[in-house]
């Protein structure tokens, strides 16, 4: 073979090789594969800048419910979900894991059947704000959001917007007028309010409040 034929043949499967790695996408990161990722991003809104976030598919955040003291069975709930499930306690929560991806469907009615169960104030999903899917890179929503209505806005037309996206307010900020802690009916739900609060222009600015992975409490705090 001569050397011209040789070097076309290594040009080419250079050129498969790096088409074949393309296709498959990026290495799994430490925190798991990147194939539990859902697909198709989720997104939220951080002030004008529209985020994509990646939805978890084997793994729930359980917020427990302080008022229940140690009510709650945190093995028998996850293993509601799966057999093979385990659990991981954290300073404000503990999170279940999957041995393998749920569809987002299935993910869903865990969901519900997990939040509001004894023991539990709220049961979240967990994004991931890069398809890496590092540890350090993990949100999850507490089911609340911050929302600035604008200065001039009657207190009548926040109020129907509240009963609209079916919001109850928590609490009155004072760092600027018209700005809310509001809880949602679910952790999805407060991802949709905020994202169609922004969107239609009722509020100056609207996002979920996340716990993210390095603190130990709801950002708003």
């Amino acid at each position: 073979m001569s050397k011209i034929v040789y070097w076309a043949l290594f040009g080419v499967m250079a050129v498969l090789s790096a088409c074949s790695a393309n296709m498959s996408g990026p290495p799994p990161q430490a925190g798991g594969p990147v194939s539990n990722l859902d697909a198709e991003p989720f997104y939220y809104y951080d002030r004008e800048t529209k985020k994509p976030i990646w939805l978890s598919l084997d793994e729930i955040a359980l917020f427990p419910d302080p008022s229940a003291g140690d009510r709650a069975d945190f093995n028998r709930l996850a293993h509601s979900v799966h057999t093979r499930a385990t659990i991981e306690p954290m300073p404000s929560l503990v999170m279940v894991r999957m041995p393998e991806p749920m569809t987002r469907q299935a993910l869903a009615e865990a969901l519900r059947s997990l939040d509001g169960a004894e023991g539990i104030r709220r049961a979240s999903p967990v994004f991931y704000q890069s398809r890496a899917r590092v540890r350090s890179a993990w949100l999850i929503p507490t089911g609340n959001l911050i929302v600035q209505f604008p200065p001039d806005t009657a207190e009548s037309r926040i109020a129907e917007l509240e009963r609209e996206f079916r919001l109850e307010r928590l609490e009155a900020f004072s760092f600027a007028p018209n700005t809310f802690l509001e809880a949602a009916t679910d952790a999805l739900a407060s991802i949709r309010a905020a994202n169609l609060l922004q969107e239609t222009g009722a509020a100056v600015f609207a996002h979920p409040d996340w716990l993210r992975a390095m603190a130990t409490r709801p950002e708003s705090r």
